[in-house]
């Protein structure tokens, strides 16, 4: 198993660590926006629920 000062010493293994870490991230992001869309989830909802569209007012 890798500890903090074996990376600490070699800096190429830090910068792969380092960047697999982050691309593991991404992948758990990309995966959730998938999946919520894939089940219908509406992308573009407000932490409240409203659309973030600019609604017009329908006065005739």
């Amino acid at each position: 198993m890798t500890t903090l000062k074996t990376l600490l010493d070699n800096p190429n293994d830090l910068v792969c660590f380092a960047a697999g870490a982050i691309a593991a991230l991404l992948g758990v992001w990309l995966g959730a926006r998938i999946l919520h869309r894939v089940r219908g989830g509406e992308p573009n909802v407000l932490l409240d629920g409203r659309s973030p569209t600019i609604q017009q007012d329908q006065t005739d």
